[in-house]
């Protein structure tokens, strides 16, 4: 018998409470056992914002002598720059379709909430004869056929032929496929 969904819920609810409460007990260490001016306290949430030890570290040093901490100004550098790194994407190249008479679909999310709904859609959408999912799972085939069993939505035996999954890397220029992956997928006529 496993552990029931309530269960897990309430599994991840005291998990976060927990991580609440060390929060803190770990702020109330740092008033504890620096000393601070009234007006250069600590904030509640001192230890989310500060993002890592070294940052808190700094945060509290510059508390304590009296300087102004300019923190969102890191965190909006840091957005610019994600933004920058990620904008960037070779041009396309229109390919000529190698299977005119097929509608094949390229489908990322497919181990999610959603994903499973879209995938359950499509595998019914007699117009769509492949569902190739990039996931970030190792075996990536089960965890989508998984993903539908647990959202339990029902497939069809035949209807699982539809769907070919890859474990691909969402952030590289071309997914982290393989060549023959790569190439399978971007014939494909739908991308979601």
């Amino acid at each position: 018998m496993g552990v029931q969904r309530g269960d897990q819920t309430q599994a991840g609810s005291l998990r976060r409470e927990l991580i609440a409460l060390k929060v803190i007990h770990f702020r109330c260490l740092i008033l504890h056992h620096f000393k601070f001016q009234h007006s250069h306290i600590p904030t509640q949430n001192v230890i989310f914002e500060a993002g890592s030890i070294s940052r808190l570290a700094q945060h509290i040093c510059a508390l304590q002598k009296g300087d102004r901490v300019a923190s969102n100004h890191n965190a909006i550098s840091v957005m610019t720059d994600l933004i920058d790194k990620y904008s960037v994407f070779r041009r396309h190249a229109h390919r000529q379709d190698v299977y005119p008479n097929t509608t094949s679909v390229v489908l990322t999310g497919a181990t999610g909430s959603i994903g499973a709904h879209v995938v359950s859609e499509l595998l019914n959408d007699d117009s769509v004869s492949t569902i190739y999912c990039l996931t970030r799972r190792a075996s990536s085939q089960d965890a989508v056929i998984n993903n539908l069993a647990e959202k339990d939505l029902y497939v069809d035996p035949e209807q699982i032929k539809k769907i070919v999954a890859f474990d691909s890397c969402l952030d590289k220029p071309d997914f982290g496929l393989t060549l023959e992956e790569d190439i399978i997928s971007t014939c494909s006529t739908r991308f979601l």
